[in-house]
């Protein structure tokens, strides 16, 4: 089976598609892949990448947690502050720890935290199924959120969240 594998074109209108994102992918889909993910689509608007990165409905969903906040890789990929649409006071992960040196230092994220992002997964895979996706694939690498849980590295929490190889994945099972 051919797929077309998500792509983040950084397109979005806060979130939205854009007229783009039509032309592209509905050019694609008419030379007919066996299977097409649209995008990151993430849980939660501070989830977002960047602000322009998502779409209305989506079959990926995600969260970019501490990766969150940032500009576009072309222009740098640095924070993207409030001043250009960026959150970086929401910016969430498992430990307080940076994705890379000299980059925002997360709020380690709390139990309430913990269970309204998991509310939040529940909702988004609702609206996907409603909009009428098919499938649905759960973004769990490149250093996103539930993939932040799943590294000793990145997840040096104390609780039923972290530590050992099982709690570490409880979140994403």
């Amino acid at each position: 089976m051919n797929k077309l594998a998500p792509m983040c074109q950084y397109s979005a209108d806060d979130g939205h598609m854009t007229p783009w994102h039509w032309a592209h992918y509905g050019g694609i889909a008419q030379r007919g892949p066996g299977m097409m993910i649209i995008e990151a689509t993430s849980v939660l608007p501070e989830g977002r990448i960047t602000p322009g990165c998502g779409q209305k409905i989506g079959v990926q969903l995600a969260h970019a947690g501490r990766k969150a906040s940032t500009v576009p890789p072309w222009l740098g990929g640095a924070t993207a502050t409030d001043a250009v649409g960026g959150w970086v006071e929401h910016v969430k992960a498992p430990s307080a720890i940076p994705f890379a040196p000299g980059g925002i230092v997360p709020k380690a994220m709390s139990r309430a935290d913990i269970t309204e992002l998991k509310e939040a997964w529940v909702a988004a895979t609702k609206r996907a199924l409603a909009a009428g996706a098919d499938f649905i694939e759960i973004h769990n690498a490149h250093g996103y959120l539930l993939s932040s849980f799943l590294s000793p590295s990145s997840n040096q929490r104390g609780d039923e969240y972290g530590g050992s190889f099982e709690n570490r994945i409880r979140l994403s099972l």
